[in-house]
């Protein structure tokens, strides 16, 4: 499995490896444009995205990567800290697959969330 993490915050960089290392492929892109040349050269199992960017806005990076998205579909998942409810339907509302909010939700649901869109056993 390939998961692409889009994240500017290196504290779950680490989380991210340690956690999903085991499934398979971690990617990790600080920002937009590092996550667009990750989806360039082949598209993830699963993406998942923090919508505060440092270089554009999440629904911008999710806007600017629809076309790879849709040729090659593939879950993408919300890991943020925006915890507006209008956000979060937004979201739901142009495809995601699921919105998490960092600080209320465990990276142990994110876990489950991914493994379920992939059918991976959980070790």
């Amino acid at each position: 499995m390939r998961i692409l993490f889009v994240e500017p915050d290196e504290y779950y960089h680490a989380h991210f490896r340690e956690i999903f290392g085991k499934f398979g492929d971690i990617l990790i892109a600080p920002d937009a444009q590092r996550a667009a040349a990750f989806l360039q050269s082949s598209p993830p199992d699963v993406l998942v995205t923090e919508l505060l960017l440092p270089d554009v806005s999440g629904y911008e990076f999710l806007q600017d990567i629809s076309e790879e998205w849709q040729q090659n579909p593939f879950p993408v998942i919300i890991f943020s800290q925006i915890t507006h409810v209008e956000d979060m339907a937004a979201s739901l509302n142009i495809g995601i697959s699921a919105y998490f909010t960092k600080g209320r939700d465990q990276l142990r649901d994110l876990e489950k969330a991914v493994l379920s869109f992939n059918k991976v056993p959980s070790l």
